[in-house]
């Protein structure tokens, strides 16, 4: 038996949940997008006035869902409602509301080819008038960010040497008495492409991965503590034996954390997602049933038990662009499956410990 919840989205999406007691995940399709004012669509969790909701980006526009539906089983469409304003510097690569302050949201566009992009912070979005900070800690290469504190982020980003050599970055950025400072916490290797996905947990533990696909663990007191110190934690390479190495899942992509599970996406899975078990170490993969799918994998998002997966639909080779897909599974708790019913299955803070 399973169990479908379904959150109103807008016109071009209904969300669907489902829950089963099957240990493989069933994702289910809960419709397109349509891209606006860009390419890259970017989606996030988030309770805003007392409401669960997707706050998303289409191009450089930013938008918030309506309220949600009952949990009658019956999938209903609703429009989108863009409340406000135009990405001022591109398309994002990220978008991240503040699970602290759901108003606020942290964005910045990827700046490949080693050019600076800025980052911004958009604000406003519990309300109509939403508006954009000015530029600040403008950083190359830049792919993934998430918040530490209410006032702090991090992102993950790929700065290239004098030798040509790349090393890739954990940044703090913070405030500074009311001035935007940034900190290297984290450096290590990496000579491939792009700079890797990243995810933060609850607990304040980060999980970072560069073009390997080898995922590295560092827990909140170490990184606190390299703050502190500002002496920021060096690994000897990409080396899969530092005391920071916790698995290797095949892709370099976008990371979530959702039931207890590490979840990765890239272009070398096309439409298998990867989850790593944050308990048992158990390694299973997870097949999208996504005939569309591209060679540059999904955007996950993890929202307590729930992991979704937006696949942008962008053919590089012609720069031309279709719909983004939207999907959805929920990972059931092995100690609790007979409690699951409709209370259970209410959204909660994107990230899992």
């Amino acid at each position: 038996m399973k169990t479908i919840k379904t959150i109103a989205v807008m016109s071009f999406i209904s969300l669907v949940i489902v829950t089963s007691a099957q240990a493989a995940l069933t994702f289910e399709n809960y419709g397109y997008l349509a891209p606006q004012d860009g390419n890259n669509v970017r989606i996030d969790v988030a309770t805003i006035n007392g409401v669960e909701q997707f706050v998303y980006t289409s191009g450089r526009s930013i938008h918030i869902t309506g309220t949600n539906s009952q949990d009658d089983g019956v999938i209903e469409q609703h429009e989108w409602t863009q409340i406000g304003g135009i990405f001022s510097k591109g398309d994002p690569s990220f978008m991240v509301v503040n699970p602290y302050n759901t108003s606020e949201a942290f964005w910045g566009q990827g700046g490949s080819f080693n050019t600076a992009r800025p980052l911004n912070l958009v604000s406003g979005l519990d309300t109509a008038a939403v508006t954009f900070s000015a530029d600040f800690a403008a950083t190359e290469n830049v792919y993934a960010g998430d918040w530490r504190s209410s006032d702090e982020m991090y992102l993950v980003a790929k700065s290239k040497n004098v030798d040509d050599s790349y090393t890739n970055k954990l940044i703090r950025i913070y405030d500074d008495n009311g001035s935007w400072a940034s900190q290297d916490v984290v450096e290590f290797t990496n000579d491939g492409l792009f700079s890797g996905g990243m995810t933060v947990s609850d607990a304040g533990d980060v999980y970072l991965t560069n073009s390997s696909g080898n995922i590295f663990k560092f827990t909140a007191a170490e990184l606190g503590q390299a703050i502190t110190s500002d002496t920021a934690i060096t690994l000897a390479g990409d080396d899969n034996t530092d005391a920071h190495f916790l698995t290797n899942l095949g892709t370099s992509g976008s990371l979530a954390i959702a039931g207890g599970k590490l979840f990765a996406s890239g272009f070398e899975l096309s439409n298998t997602l990867k989850s790593f078990d944050l308990t048992t170490s158990a390694i299973e993969s997870h097949v999208i049933n996504d005939v569309a799918a591209n060679n540059y994998g999904y955007q996950l998002v993890g929202n307590g038990d729930d992991i979704f997966a937006l696949r942008n639909d962008v053919n590089w080779s012609t720069f031309t662009i279709g719909n983004s897909i939207l999907w959805g599974a929920t990972v059931p708790e092995p100690a609790s499956l007979i409690l699951l019913g409709a209370a259970g299955l209410l959204l909660t803070r994107r990230k899992a410990s």
